[in-house]
């Protein structure tokens, strides 16, 4: 497994490795230790890059130090870019390629979240790769508590079957959460209530849908990890508040979410779910993605003559 870690020296890129030093890789995985230094110089800080160089390579030889005593088995390497911090992390996870991009994220308040262009925002909207966004310092708890949000989409599945084949801690326990949008408005249209009564059989239908899949979900993590470690539960309102209510309610430890999204203008704007909850949740996120994988350069040159021709 790649491994991609953006540090430098702020609380945020301290909870990164603190959640990257609390999970259990698989053995000989790859991890690459970025720190990005700003492009932007004037003539009177020339003096001060060599100092700076001075700072970022302890700090990153320390953090190789830690991953590498956790992770005896893997490849761990740091590197030194120089630019803009998304740009050059999306570069590197997009050249190795990487199949995780492990990050922090500072706190914003309302009116930031809305105006920000933070780099987490920017990596979890443009990467090919997981990104897991690390919120606060992971400490060690009595309980691990993951909240998995589950739905019948694509990358649902995609999540679950990541997390299948994750390695987790003997104390990790799964909640599974669906979130049931249901429209009452549609009950009110006929004084006589027939609306509401015709509604009966779809509305039960549509819960019944939602815990047969958090059902066959459970029975396949169970089945995995062994029984008594999940839990699971159908809230009505929008997925975004569902989770972020059961996850401060929770006190969960991490949020793991699906995200298929090569956003467009509209989710640049106004975020999608996995992106939302990077920005708002209380603990760490990871938003499991498909990596698109390059395109063989001769199924490439065909396709180009093939548009050459039309």
């Amino acid at each position: 497994m790649n491994i991609l870690i953006a540090i430098d020296n702020s609380p945020a890129a301290e909870a990164a490795l603190a959640a990257t030093l609390a999970r259990e890789w698989p053995a000989c995985s790859e991890f690459r230790i970025l720190t990005v230094l700003p492009k932007k110089r004037r003539g009177g800080e020339i003096e001060s890059i060599s100092s700076e160089l001075s700072e970022v390579n302890n700090l990153l030889d320390l953090a190789i130090a830690q991953i590498q005593m956790f992770n005896p088995c893997s490849i761990v390497v740091g590197y030194i870019d120089v630019g803009d911090p998304a740009k050059c992390i999306l570069k590197h996870a997009d050249s190795w390629p990487a199949d995780l991009i492990v990050l922090g994220s500072r706190d914003h308040n309302p009116l930031e979240r809305v105006f920000a262009r933070s780099v987490s925002r920017t990596v979890l909207q443009e990467a090919n790769a997981s990104v897991f966004v690390a919120r606060n310092i992971e400490e060690l708890a009595e309980v691990n508590r993951v909240l998995v949000f589950v739905d019948e989409s694509f990358k649902s599945k995609i999540a679950i079957d990541w997390l299948l084949a994750s390695k987790w801690p003997k104390n990790t326990l799964f909640k599974l959460v669906s979130a049931a949008e249901i429209d009452y408005g549609i009950y009110g249209f006929q004084p006589n209530g027939a609306a509401y009564l015709g509604a009966i059989e779809p509305h039960k239908e549509y819960l019944y849908g939602i815990r047969e899949t958090l059902q066959r979900t459970k029975a396949r993590i169970e089945e995995h990890f062994g029984p008594g470690q999940v839990e699971l539960e159908v809230i009505e309102g929008t997925p975004v508040q569902v989770v972020l209510d059961v996850a401060k309610e929770w006190d969960s430890h991490l949020i793991v979410v699906g995200s298929d999204e090569r956003p467009g203008l509209t989710a640049k704007v106004f975020g999608s779910l996995s992106q939302t909850l990077a920005l708002k949740a209380p603990c760490s996120v990871q938003a499991v993605r498909m990596p698109i994988l390059p395109i063989p350069p001769r199924v490439e040159a065909v396709r180009l003559q093939r548009a050459a021709n039309f």
